[in-house]
Formats: structure tokens, sequence, C-alpha cells
């Protein structure tokens, strides 16, 4: 009896863990047409973030300098550089313009572009956390995507060499 008990507690644990956990909302992003990666919506904020190294690939030198800590989602802190305005971002078949902070990250950090609730609002987009869905519609498409664990963000599109995992 004892056993079976158990077995109802450790499955109730499991599925409250799995039903309050909605995973990460991941989805591809183009950066003034030269920049493809994954981003990771953050519907805690409403800023948006992207490492210096990925800043630097875009080639745009009129970055206005600011002096900002930012606190990540892993409670450390990061140093904002500067604000880098205007960007041209492209979702699937939505393009909108956005204003980026670009965070001073250890260049062997693969650290996500992460995107706050003002982006998504611009583009339209739904978040659908109990069947981890994130939808957009831009008036004539409409695209969907699947929420997925945060383990394929740091796998997806690393430019690193070094072998070790790193979390924001």
């Amino acid at each position: 009896m004892k056993e079976e008990e158990d077995a109802v507690k450790r499955i109730k644990r499991e599925a409250l863990k799995e039903k309050d956990d909605p995973g990460a909302f991941i989805f591809p992003i183009r950066l003034e047409g030269k920049v493809n990666k994954n981003t990771l919506a953050d519907t805690g904020s409403d800023i948006n973030t992207m490492p210096h190294r990925i800043y630097k690939t875009l080639g745009r030198e009129e970055m206005k300098k600011i002096d900002k800590g930012i606190t990540m989602i892993n409670h450390t802190q990061a140093k904002a550089m500067g604000k880098l305005s205007n960007v041209l971002c492209q979702v699937g078949v939505i393009t909108i313009i956005a204003n980026f902070l670009i965070l001073d990250i250890p260049i062997n950090c693969d650290a996500p572009i992460v995107v706050g609730l003002g982006f998504l609002y611009i583009m339209g987009s739904i978040l659908n956390t109990p069947d981890r869905l994130f939808s957009a519609f831009d008036g004539v498409c409409h695209q969907t995507f699947r929420a997925a664990r945060f383990d394929v963000l740091r796998t997806a599109e690393s430019d690193s060499d070094d072998e070790e995992e790193y979390v924001i």
C-alpha cells in the first residue's frame, strides 16, 4: 500500500511540474537579412537583447552607448553595452522593426537573442501556454510554433567550439 501511495505522489508531482512549465518559446528570426538564429521569447520582460557577437555580425556601427545592468533568466548579471535601434526583424512572413540592448557576454557563451512582450505584441503573436503553442498572424498568413525544451536552443546553430553547455 505504501508503494502505491508513493507512486501516486510521484506521478502527481511530475504531472504538476509538466503542467506548470510550458517550455521555452523558441522561434527562428532573421536580423537585417544577414543573421539567421533562434530566439527566445521572454514573457517576463519587455526588453529585447542580443549578445555583442551577433551585433558585430550585423555590421552596424550606430549603437547608442548606455551603461545598464541586466539580470538574466538564470539570475546572473550582464552589462548592456548599448542600444541598437531600428533593427529589421523577420519571423516567418512577418517583418517588424525593433530595438535591442547589446549585452557584454563572454564570446564562448552561446547566449541567444531574447525578445520581450513588446516584440511579441507588435508581431501580433499569441502564446498559448497550456497547449505550448506560439502563433502569429500578419493579416494574411497564420504561422504556429511549438514550445521546445530549452536545451534545443543551446544546441541549435551553436558557433562555439567549446564543449561546455551554457544557459542564459
